[in-house]
């Protein structure tokens, strides 16, 4: 599928993502920040291959979405992944940069909210990630709430992530979710995920153990025309979890690093995870990676039953 303005494309799907979308085969959304800003080379690229050998051995057509020179790419190639691995100066579009982007040329990753939005264009059905943004802890001085949430309000797809970052107020963010209508699924578990921790002490308001419940459930508000994605929360593993870290005292001292230094707005995610990765030597990073895996892992289960 081709889009185009002004007598340029600007969308782009590959070959196999037209295949599985013609076919009805099982197809899973993946970001692309995850590889142009989440992670360090070659670790971010490493990640990158892993995700879709996961979805591959599955029977799943992964789909990473991105832009690349101003196009809107639905579906990359190995060498594509790793051009975005290692370039310079590649913006990270939400919602709001996609056409900026795309006017300027510019290739970016792709973050939550640009990636539902650009999925939901394709009609594509799940998206896995790591964990959505939300409502930050400086709100009262900030006001900075992600554009995650307002695309997980207005799409109509499945989110498999491992909750809210856990840089952001957990509790307000599903406060925020909740006024807007996003119906809200934890897998296998009672209390809504910490991100890097299984629980948080918040009740979850709806547990599922079962892949088939998720996916009736979508199909039946698909039929009654409801907005609003279903965001499935999936607990990280036991055994990943960040124990030996008080994870609420690091992000509040990085949060006070940073204001300090003057950073604020965008540049904020990244500092604090950078900090939270140096403090915990690298066991969020991996904690990470185990996270995002086991998200894929559980979108490939869903896709499979839902296709």
């Amino acid at each position: 599928m081709n889009i185009h303005s002004n007598s340029e494309k600007i969308l782009v799907a590959s070959t196999d993502v037209l295949h599985a979308l013609e076919n009805k085969t099982p197809l899973v959304a993946l970001e692309s920040t995850v590889i142009t800003h989440g992670m360090p080379f070659p670790q971010n690229l490493e990640m990158a291959v892993e995700l879709e050998e996961i979805l591959i051995n599955s029977g799943v057509t992964p789909a990473f979405i991105a832009i690349i020179d101003g196009v809107m790419r639905v579906g990359l190639s190995r060498d594509e992944i790793r051009m975005l691995s290692t370039a310079a100066g590649v913006m990270k579009a939400g919602t709001r940069e996609i056409a900026t982007a795309i006017h300027l040329g510019r290739s970016a990753g792709t973050t939550v909210s640009a990636t539902i939005r650009i999925a939901s264009f394709m009609e594509i059905k799940i998206f896995a990630t790591g964990g959505i943004g939300g409502v930050h802890r400086d709100y009262l001085q900030s006001m900075d709430v992600s554009s995650d949430l307002t695309e997980l309000a207005n799409s109509k797809m499945i989110v498999v992530c491992s909750g809210a970052k856990s840089i952001l107020d957990i509790p307000k963010t599903f406060e925020v979710l909740e006024s807007l209508s996003v119906p809200v699924v934890v897998f296998g578990s009672d209390q809504i995920p910490g991100f890097y921790l299984r629980e948080t002490q918040i009740k979850s308001p709806l547990r599922l153990d079962n892949v088939d419940d998720i996916v009736r459930i979508y199909q039946i508000r698909k039929q009654l025309w409801l907005n609003g994605s279903i965001l499935v929360l999936n607990p990280i593993n036991k055994e990943c979890e960040l124990h030996d870290f008080d994870v609420d005292e690091i992000v509040e001292s990085s949060l006070d690093a940073a204001f300090s230094a003057g950073i604020y707005g965008q540049d904020m995610t990244p500092f604090i995870l950078d900090n939270i990765v140096k403090v915990t030597n690298g066991e969020s990073l991996r904690a990470n990676l185990e996270l995002i895996k086991n998200n894929v892992r559980l979108s490939a289960s869903i896709a499979q039953y839902l296709a």
